[in-house]
């Protein structure tokens, strides 16, 4: 499964905002070594990627796309290491101050 939540239940923020996206295996079978996983997200318009901490993830991005990939294994019923977004907003608000 993958789940994606941002912080301050999605109000953009004048001091950003934090996607957060975990990628679970909610079989009961390993996903094996060499098997490539791969997540694609848009960040939404309105939004500018300030960083992005991909924690053992292969990052790559066409403007607000971005993709990340990895191929190692996932036991049953754990998780990767969470990709985290760090957006700003960009053009004018009115937006929260944080």
């Amino acid at each position: 499964t993958i789940e994606k939540g941002v912080d301050n239940n999605g109000i953009a923020r004048q001091g950003g905002n934090i996607f957060t996206i975990v990628v679970s295996n909610m079989s009961s079978v390993q996903k094996p070594d060499g098997q490539t996983v791969e997540v694609k997200d848009a960040i939404p318009v309105g939004l500018s990627v300030a960083s992005v901490a991909p924690n053992g993830w292969s990052v790559s991005n066409t403007g607000n796309s971005y993709t990340f990939t990895r191929s190692d294994e996932l036991k049953a019923g754990y998780s990767y290491p969470p990709i985290l977004i760090n957006v700003m907003p960009s053009g004018t608000g009115p937006w929260i101050c944080p």
